[in-house]
């Protein structure tokens, strides 16, 4: 037995009546039940389909902010690209046989230090500014000017 779109299912399941129009015969439920299943499995595979490639992007992008961060010498690695590409890769660390390849960093400390760093930014976005005399620009409070009234 040949498998079927539904469009072809339903088209066949259709029986005319006296004027030649498609009359749907007793299986339309069982069509419509069977297309539903069908859309729901076609549902679930593209969800799959796009978190998977929502991962590989976030990886990707973690790795190139590592390659950057690196520079020319590739000597050191900020904390935030380091815990930013941890995470990245926690989801590719089962391979297809299902073992987990071992990491020498822990995924618990990338996150509480990428936390760490994103409160920090959020609150010194938060510190209220002043306006120097001489200057337009607004400065932190955390700055020192020296001979500021």
């Amino acid at each position: 037995m040949t498998e079927r779109t539904i469009e072809e299912r339903l088209r066949l399941a259709a029986e005319p009546d006296w004027q030649g129009l498609p009359r749907f015969g007793r299986r339309t439920p069982e069509l419509l039940q069977e297309a539903a299943a069908e859309i729901g499995a076609l549902r679930t595979v593209l969800a799959a389909a796009v978190a998977r490639r929502d991962q590989v992007e976030a990886l990707s992008d973690a790795m190139w902010q590592l390659l950057d961060d690196m520079g020319t010498e590739g000597t050191s690695v900020c904390h935030s690209a380091k815990a930013s590409a941890r995470i990245a890769y926690e989801p590719f660390r089962v391979d297809a046989d299902g073992e987990e390849a071992p990491v020498a960093y822990p995924l618990e400390e990338a996150e509480r230090i990428l936390g760490w760093i994103r409160d920090g930014i959020r609150h010194e976005l938060n510190r209220p500014l002043k306006v120097l005399p001489w200057s337009d620009e607004p400065v932190s409070q955390v700055i020192k000017v020296e001979d500021a009234p």
